[in-house]
């Protein structure tokens, strides 16, 4: 996420989330980064769950909207929304695979 790992100071890009509504629907914003560089061979998606310990992952539950901004020369800004609605635990986690 534009982290060097050699430099324990350079850490990169961090994910955020944020609570939100918009017309009585509830939902959390999680905002990462993306590398845009031609070639990068990544594909980045999310994984959720509701019980960490049962661990069943689905790349399912949530939207991802348009890049919402560009970050530097080699990353943009992406934000997935993820409906809360009726639900009490819900975990996510970001999926960064080779392609």
């Amino acid at each position: 996420l534009g982290g060097n790992p050699t430099n324990e100071a350079d850490i990169g890009n961090i994910p955020t989330f944020e609570k939100a509504s918009i017309s009585g629907t509830n939902f959390f914003e999680y905002v990462h980064a993306r590398r845009t560089t031609p070639g990068h061979g990544l594909s980045y998606y999310l994984e959720l769950t509701p019980d960490l310990v049962a661990g069943n992952w689905t790349n399912s539950g949530y939207v991802a909207l348009p890049a919402t901004g560009t970050i530097d020369t080699d990353f943009e800004s992406v934000t997935n929304r993820i409906d809360t609605t009726g639900k009490t635990n819900e975990f996510i986690r970001l999926v960064i695979e080779e392609v």
